[in-house]
């Protein structure tokens, strides 16, 4: 897996590409828990290739750890529909996904520290339960 790192407007771009390998995901573990604690974050899996369950596994537990620290911002951007699935239903389900790079910076970058919104999220609304 290849990590490169962009930054526009204070918003870290992570942009992941390849497959995930062990060696790889050691030092992405590192850079989530020393280098990116505190920053916004919009990680990019456009070009990462779903290789299995181990692999998976350890990238997501990196970015909950970055997650459960509460001191990073965090957005996802173009996951392929097998990330999204695991995203909907694991820890990281309240982290907004954006359709591309512009609207995930432009929304982390106006980010409201108080509630942690973000607007331009492909979540789907809730719906109000009628009482009438």
């Amino acid at each position: 897996m290849e990590i490169r790192t962009t930054v526009i407007d204070q918003v870290f771009i992570i942009q992941l590409s390849g497959k995930i390998d062990f060696e790889s995901i050691k030092t992405f573990r590192l850079m989530c828990t020393n280098e990116w604690v505190g920053k916004k974050i919009l990680f990019d899996f456009e070009n990462l290739n779903f290789v299995g369950s181990s692999g998976i596994t350890y990238l997501i537990e990196s970015i909950e750890t970055l997650h459960r620290m509460g001191e990073a911002k965090i957005g996802f951007c173009r996951p392929r529909s097998e990330f999204h699935r695991i995203f909907e239903v694991g820890e990281l389900r309240d982290v907004p996904i954006f359709q591309d790079r512009h609207t995930g910076v432009k929304a982390l970058t106006a980010l409201n520290r108080e509630n942690g919104e973000a607007a331009g999220t492909q979540r789907p609304p809730v719906n109000p339960i009628d009482l009438n």
